[in-house]
């Protein structure tokens, strides 16, 4: 069982510590030529760059939500849930299949 950080004191230590941990992230990303990003797929069928679209869709989402904007504009869904809906996950993540609107492989 790994240990996990304790809670950022504040913003300045959050961004210290999403970059430490977004950084070696990265690093394997770069490698990785566009065979591997577009051809290989899980068996639900997407590819590798279907899943960090994705990724990039939630991260886009917390931003906003961290600047108290609109996490669903954000994140380019047309959810409007009402006060009291219970958005789950699976849901969510079927309104933010963005696969189609990946950007270049060099972006």
């Amino acid at each position: 069982m790994s240990e996990r950080n304790p809670p950022p004191s504040g913003p300045a230590e959050l961004r210290a510590q999403l970059d430490a941990g977004l950084a070696p992230f990265l690093a394997v990303i770069d490698r990785l030529s566009a065979p591997p990003l577009t051809e290989l797929r899980d068996a639900a069928g997407w590819t590798v760059r279907d899943h960090l679209t994705h990724l990039a869709a939630w991260a886009d989402g917390v931003a906003a939500l961290l600047r108290r904007e609109d996490r669903w504009a954000a994140m380019g869904l047309t959810i409007a849930p009402s006060p009291g809906d219970d958005l789950d996950y699976d849901t969510i993540n079927q309104c933010a299949d963005r696969r189609a609107a990946a950007p270049p492989l060099g972006e």
